[in-house]
């Protein structure tokens, strides 16, 4: 997805190769971009990786005349739809489940380390977008992350209610007693949330949450080439 001002531009999607970002037929500079990863850390450019899905802010965009479109990338952001354990494993289904979320996995699905290195309770990232009718999130990119990481959901907000505090994600009930509901979060708008470790019968109890303004990817193609 490319949209701009004029002045600038802000592109987003999966990367699907190394080097200069391509999105929508507009090459991307991204050289000199400051990156930061899904928890707003400063990174080095070789974080970003087949898969990733990334937010880039570039300038405005430049035609030579005859078709070529380029820009220069300012800042470039991961972003990570869930972090947390694996719960369950289903190659033969093309589907695992992290969170309470089932996570379909596809042929362009890249799993750091190939799909034999997945085990259940391994915590990883899940890069790609939701899809909301079908209640589920759809893989560009699983792996494994280090066990102290915060668990993550980022999606489409449903059935938010202010009594109880709740609300659901691709139909996984959050409990929001401790946050209560964000300022922003309303049915059908993204949401972030960092949740406990464990689901304690009922709702995932969340510990943090925030309205989340990033553009969605579906129907979108980003390539770094």
């Amino acid at each position: 997805e490319v949209g701009g001002t004029g002045t600038g531009s802000t592109i987003v999607g999966p990367v699907s190769g190394l080097g200069s970002i391509i999105v929508d037929g507009v090459r991307i500079d991204d050289s000199t971009a400051s990156v930061r990863n899904a928890d707003g850390q400063s990174v080095p450019r070789d974080a970003v990786k087949l898969g990733t899905v990334v937010e880039a802010a570039t300038g405005p965009i430049s035609d030579d005349g005859a078709g070529n479109r380029s820009a220069t990338a300012q800042s470039v952001q991961i972003r990570t739809e869930l972090r947390g354990p694996l719960q369950a494993i289903d190659l033969a289904a093309m589907r695992v489940t992290v969170l309470g979320q089932v996570v379909a996995i596809t042929a362009s699905t890249v799993i750091d380390g190939g799909a034999a290195s997945l085990a259940l309770g391994q915590v990883v990232e899940i890069h790609g977008n939701q899809d909301v009718q079908a209640q589920r999130f759809v893989a560009t990119r699983i792996e494994a992350v280090g066990g102290n990481a915060d668990f993550k959901v980022r999606g489409v907000a449903q059935n938010v209610t202010a009594s109880p505090p709740r609300l659901s994600i691709a139909g996984q009930s959050y409990d929001l007693a401790a946050t209560g509901v964000p300022a922003g979060v309303a049915d059908d708008r993204f949401v972030a949330t960092s949740v406990e470790r464990v689901q304690r019968n009922g709702p995932w109890p969340v510990i943090r949450a925030k309205a989340d303004d990033r553009r969605t990817t579906d129907g979108q193609q980003t390539e770094l080439a």
